[in-house]
């Protein structure tokens, strides 16, 4: 049979707001939890999703036989938290090309309005396959968002107390190599903080002099990911960093212990098997 031109639309209204629902598009954990009709599912591990006019987005869905569903595209329009475009090619794909829109409108109180329209260049047989598919996704979609949100949904931030800014300072950015993000400077005095990104908390130094009551260091360490504990070690190690014993081997996970300049408990960490 030729492949034709076939469009599919889909309209439902979410209880949800239209940021959560945009997060639920755009991030990959959250994308995970609902991707596929019944029957499908889609490890985090499996999603790629660079979200910017140009980025790449791929993912492969699994069922229970084990068959696989990949689905590969390009963003092509990206306006938060409102409306994404999304361009498939032929080449790997079920279909002959495929281009796919995403509109969410707010209709106010906790509500959205989710308006899917996407056109496939297939036959009439696989349209009405792909129509049933997508459905049985936007199902699972309305579901993921009609369940009890946690009240806590992350850690931004974890504060470590210092007695010496610039000291700390030069030890996260330098020895450690991570990005300082920002500085909290009042004109004309000594910084009360600063900021450094490492990918997945931001690690914020505070100065003792603004802390209440007695200086005390971290004695419960703070697990930094590493892709190799040892590597990483042997790398502090030569930028004159002392560890606390030898590497930890738990059964689940490689750890390496050590200070910062006071006193804080850091933790070198990866985990090398699964989460149960």
């Amino acid at each position: 049979m030729t492949a034709t031109a076939q469009e599919i639309t889909i309209t439902r209204v979410l209880d949800a707001p239209r940021e959560l629902v945009w997060k639920s598009w755009t991030e990959p954990d959250q994308l995970a939890q609902w991707w596929g009709p019944s029957g499908w599912s889609t490890p985090v591990s499996a999603v790629t999703m660079d979200v910017r006019p140009g980025g790449v987005f791929r993912l492969v869905s699994t069922n229970e036989d084990g068959a696989e569903m990949p689905v590969e595209g390009t963003y092509t329009e990206v306006v938060a938290p409102e409306r994404l475009v999304l361009e498939e090619p032929a080449e790997g794909a079920w279909h002959d090309g495929a281009v796919s829109e995403l509109r969410l409108i707010d209709l106010g109180g906790n509500r959205t309005e989710m308006r899917f329209r996407t056109t496939i260049n297939t036959t009439d047989e696989m349209r009405g396959n792909a129509e049933a598919g997508m459905n049985g996704t936007m199902d699972r979609l309305a579901e993921h968002l009609a369940r009890p949100r946690p009240l806590v949904t992350g850690v931004d931030f974890v504060s470590i107390p210092t007695r010496d800014m610039e000291r700390s300072m030069d030890f996260y950015g330098n020895v450690l190599g991570l990005r300082r993000s920002s500085l909290w400077q009042r004109p004309g005095q000594e910084p009360d903080g600063a900021e450094f990104e490492n990918g997945t908390v931001t690690i914020a130094l505070i100065s003792a002099r603004i802390l209440e009551g007695e200086f005390r260091p971290h004695s419960a360490p703070i697990a930094l990911r590493v892709d190799d504990v040892a590597g990483a070690r042997a790398t502090l190690e030569s930028r004159g960093v002392s560890f606390k014993g030898d590497i930890i081997d738990s059964g689940v996970c490689h750890q390496a212990i050590f200070e910062d300049p006071d006193g804080n408990l850091l933790d070198l960490h990866h985990r090398y098997a699964p989460r149960a």
